[in-house]
């Protein structure tokens, strides 16, 4: 939650909702799902990862299911993981 991470930044969270306003243009869910597609595309990218599966990755980047994972991804960049991969062949010995 929000009120948390102010609380370990020591920060109030008026000021965490406004710089992501602000700053990101996206409240904190937003954010926070855009920071795990961010991680979940660095492991694909990593050739020592080739033997996760997507649903490996997605779980690897916080997402508690792999349906979720798909919607937030593909609401972030029009594709799926998997037509996401195809396309960008980031790691082609990534178990599909």
């Amino acid at each position: 939650s929000i009120e948390l991470f102010g609380q370990k930044l020591n920060v109030p969270t008026h000021h965490i909702r406004i710089c992501l306003k602000d700053y990101h243009k996206m409240g904190l869910v937003a954010y926070r799902n855009t920071k795990k597609i961010e991680r979940a595309i660095f492991i694909m990218s990593e050739e020592s990862n080739s033997h996760l599966t997507l649903e490996a990755i997605g779980e690897a980047s916080g997402f508690n299911s792999k349906s979720t994972f798909y919607a937030v991804f593909k609401k972030i960049h029009g594709k799926t993981p998997l037509e996401y991969l195809q396309s960008s062949n980031s790691n082609p010995n990534l178990i599909i």
